[in-house]
């Protein structure tokens, strides 16, 4: 191999007005295959492959024209790792372009010409520009550089646009005679100058408990190359400051640095004689981070059940969850409004068992059962929530208590834009052996949805599990309007766990999710929900300490490369591991067997060439367990590295 891909980022001081510019590079020597995607247009036909040696020097990449009489065809090439979001990263201020290309092989030797070409793709529409031709052939090559591109492509938006992937493009026609031409193309480089965008992100925590048997921990992973400052102040039911007792200090509010890669994960020091405090809490922070908190009840001592639950990071008016007897909510109103809120119960037909309407003033939070709400004795199904104005809110399943989980994010931001199916993916499925899984999906519409389940292995073949009846590697659900399913297996206590994945394919949007609970003896021991990925990502990032359990799968036709990091608390690498993943291969491990690592708190990043999915689980205090909040990231987010 030549050398690895790699992205670099640089900053530095522009005296423009003062402001920070910054610069990414994507280089590639490699032209890893499963990063390439060709787009073809024409009538002739054009394949493109990676050869391993034969560049300058090394691998490059290479593509292949075919015409016929009269023909004419081009190939874009996209690299799925250059990839740049005005929108979210910044204003773009340049961006230069270089590769070199040679001829590689003609069966006509008057077909000479390779086309020097620069591809760019914006909101699915792509971008071309020629700059000559090259007769130049191997051995010898010839270079190509753009110092600029942003004044040649005026229809791309560089100031605030969506993502933006750079490529290069061949094209060739003909008139009388056909023939095949190959062009090689190596040392692909792209550097975006920009202007960083505002990275100030709002994180709100709609339920926090101190004291009585209740400790909430604090957690921000800071998973960007820069220094990251979060002020978080804590609120009580009436909106007045809560103080909250971390160790060494009692604050209804607290300053917390994080430098690139590091991490901030502190449990309240709540004392158990003391009744309980509930509130909640709101932070600013510089940059983005991933936040959480995580409740955990004790006995003497003793943890007996928590729940991690992500932060919001914007308050929203309407929230569909998973519902029972024993589901809890919570609310908190962080507008400047008072908001009216309609909390509804509907059973799993959709049939509305009852509602109430709440008034919640600005800076207000409450937390209740939804049976005590709504006076009901006993129900299965879900919950809505609807306000006047733009609230926060989470939900904990209780339904196994003294073990209790995290229910998925509940809020809808708008509606969901109509497909032919919805995917779901399920990165980690157990099943026997003392492990259990309830598969839960809320309709989210007043039609119908089917949702067409399919339980895979580790080796990604067919997994066939019970849920009551024969075994099964598939099962069909017919969800009613606004109705739920919430089904859980009937492995055998007796046997080995089995571990898997699973995916499904929905005619609607629903709510989507597993969980997952230990059992000693028929009596839960711990829980964890996990709610769905709705679209494979090729970054992740979160917390991770000696207990961390990290799953993935592979639901690509594609191998996956995929590379698990591991840092301390103050962002310093403790290592890094890769693993190849075959299609529908799955995964699960501690992060510390990843590396042999005996002890450590910190995070984990993880990368992959070809979109994955995965999840963590919290087993610090294991036997009770907690997922963790999701850790997929956007596939051009910068991150902090080793």
């Amino acid at each position: 191999m030549k050398r690895r891909n790699f992205l670099l980022l640089a900053c530095s001081l522009a005296a423009f007005h003062g402001a920070r510019a910054e610069t990414v590079t994507y280089s590639t020597g490699d032209f890893v295959s499963a990063q390439w995607s060709s787009v073809i247009s024409g009538t002739g036909t054009s394949v493109a492959s990676t050869e391993p040696s034969g560049g300058r020097p090394g691998a490059y990449r290479r593509v292949s024209l075919t015409v016929g009489p009269h023909q004419d065809v081009a190939n874009w090439q996209l690299w799925s790792v250059a990839v740049y979001t005005p929108a979210r990263q910044g204003p773009v201020t340049s961006v230069s372009l270089s590769y070199d290309l040679s001829r590689v092989y003609t069966s006509n030797p008057g077909a000479t010409q390779i086309a020097k070409g620069i591809a760019v793709q914006q909101g699915g529409v792509i971008y071309s520009l020629y700059q000559g031709v090259s007769t130049v052939a191997q051995p010898s090559w010839e270079s190509l550089s753009v110092a600029d591109l942003v004044p040649l492509f005026p229809a791309v938006n560089w100031t605030n646009g969506t993502e933006i992937t750079f490529g290069f493009l061949d094209s060739v026609s003909t008139s009388e005679t056909g023939f095949t031409i190959d062009g090689g193309y190596d040392n692909f480089t792209v550097t975006v100058n920009y202007t960083p965008a505002p990275q100030s992100a709002t994180y709100y925590f709609p339920h926090l408990a101190v004291g009585g048997i209740w400790q909430t921990t604090l957690t921000y992973v800071n998973y960007s190359p820069r220094a990251v400052t979060c002020d978080t102040t804590f609120f009580s039911d009436s909106g007045a400051p809560l103080v909250v007792p971390f160790a060494g200090i009692a604050a209804s509010s607290r300053r917390d640095t994080i430098l690139p890669g590091a991490s901030i994960h502190e449990q309240t020091q709540g004392d158990p004689l003391t009744p309980v405090a509930v509130g909640w809490a709101q932070a600013q922070c510089t940059g983005p981070v991933k936040a959480s908190l995580l409740f955990r009840s004790y006995s003497q001592g003793i943890p007996t059940g928590e729940a991690g639950v992500n932060a919001m990071t914007s308050p929203t008016a309407k929230f569909v969850t998973f519902a029972e007897t024993q589901t809890g909510v919570a609310f908190a109103n962080p507008s400047t409004q008072p908001a009216t809120i309609t909390i509804t119960a509907l059973n799993t037909e959709g049939s509305h068992l009852g509602s109430r309407n709440l008034t919640l003033k600005p800076g207000e939070h409450g937390s209740a059962f939804v049976t005590q709400l709504l006076n009901l004795q006993s129900f299965t199904g879900s919950a809505q929530v609807i306000s006047t104005v733009p609230i926060v809110s989470l939900a904990l399943n209780l339904e196994a208590a003294p073990v209790f989980s995290s229910l998925p994010p509940g809020d809808l931001t708008g509606p969901t834009p109509p497909a032919a199916s919805y995917p779901y993916y399920f990165a980690h499925m157990a099943v026997g052996g003392g492990w259990q899984t309830t598969i839960t999906y809320v309709n989210l519409t007043s039609q119908a949805v089917t949702c067409e389940t399919e339980f895979l292995s580790n080796a990604g073949a067919p997994l066939f599990i019970s849920f009551g009846g024969s075994p099964i590697s598939s099962r069909t659900h017919v969800i009613a309007p606004e109705g739920t399913v919430h089904e859980q297996t009937q492995g055998d206590p007796q046997v080995d766990v089995v571990t898997g994945w699973a995916r499904a394919q929905c005619s609607g949007p629903v709510k989507a999710s597993l969980l997952f609970r230990s059992y000693d003896q028929s009596l839960a021991t711990g829980e964890a929900g996990v709610n769905a990925m709705t679209v494979p990502a090729t970054k992740f990032a979160g917390f991770a300490e000696t207990q961390t359990g990290l799953a993935y799968a592979n639901p690509s036709a594609q191998p996956a490369s995929v590379t698990v990091t591991v840092l301390d608390a103050e962002g310093r690498s403790l290592g890094s591991k890769t693993l190849e993943v075959q299609p529908g291969q799955h995964g699960a491990s501690f992060v510390r067997q990843f590396l042999g690592l005996s002890d450590f708190t910190g995070s984990v990043q993880m990368t992959a060439t070809v979109p994955v999915v995965s999840l963590s689980l919290n087993l610090e205090t294991a036997p009770v367990f907690s997922s963790l909040p999701p850790g997929e990231l956007d596939s051009s987010t910068p991150l902090s590295g080793p």
